[in-house]
């Protein structure tokens, strides 16, 4: 019996010393078996994805229409300056041109483009404008490839044609755009205008005028 409660009481002398011990070892197991969780957040979201029309110029000899359509456009940044960037556009309206005693149309099958893109930020000049956090200026220089669908139909002979014409050539293109803020949109937007040069080849200019927004994540 007397020894009984000398334990007892040797271990309550001891317990004052070893509980703090217990619970860091209690919290260092916490850890161990449940990891903090990391919140992972990008102030400057550097891939975007855009849409937008495009009134293209297409030039050659006699020639000279503006068929017109749309342009999807998907890049990233590699830094806060140099990106790359893809582009798909198709065309969706056109217009017919009288040459002789023929009707001629030309649409725009498909163009597709890969570009190195140079950006330069700055902010907007002398005014504010309401959502709009700054300026850019965007230049363009790649490698596309167009196809072209001409339609000609003759009036001599009651008859008509369509040819098909394949084309890859250097491409460029200059634009400028503002950086936008839409209260109900955590994402950052651009919208652009800018003009584009789809090459010079066969005797036949492609060239475009784009309006459009991207949408940054």
């Amino acid at each position: 019996m007397r020894g009984l409660l000398v334990a007892a009481i040797a271990a309550l002398a001891v317990a004052p010393v070893l509980m703090p011990t217990i619970a860091k070892a209690a919290t260092a197991a916490d850890q161990v078996a449940e990891p903090d969780k990391v919140a992972i957040y990008r102030e400057s979201p550097d891939t975007y994805v855009g849409l937008g029309l495009i009134s293209t110029q297409i030039e050659g000899g006699v020639l000279d229409q503006a068929p017109g359509g749309l342009h999807i456009r998907a890049g990233g940044m590699l830094d806060p300056n140099w990106g790359v960037e893809v582009r798909l556009a198709r065309g969706f309206w056109h217009e017919r041109q009288k040459v002789g005693d023929a009707r001629v149309q030309i649409d725009i099958d498909h163009l597709a483009g890969f570009y190195l893109t140079r950006r330069w930020d700055f902010a907007v000049p002398v005014i504010e404008i309401p959502m709009v956090k700054g300026m850019f200026v965007q230049a363009q220089a790649g490698v596309a490839a167009a196809q072209i669908k001409v339609e000609v139909d003759s009036c001599a002979t009651c008859r008509g044609g369509v040819d098909r014409n394949d084309r890859t050539d250097l491409s460029w293109g200059l634009g400028i755009g503002l950086n936008v803020r839409v209260p109900t949109l955590p994402n950052r937007v651009n919208l652009s205008l800018e003009y584009m040069d789809y090459g010079d080849k066969d005797d036949i200019e492609i060239s475009a005028i784009e309006a459009g927004f991207q949408v940054f994540f």
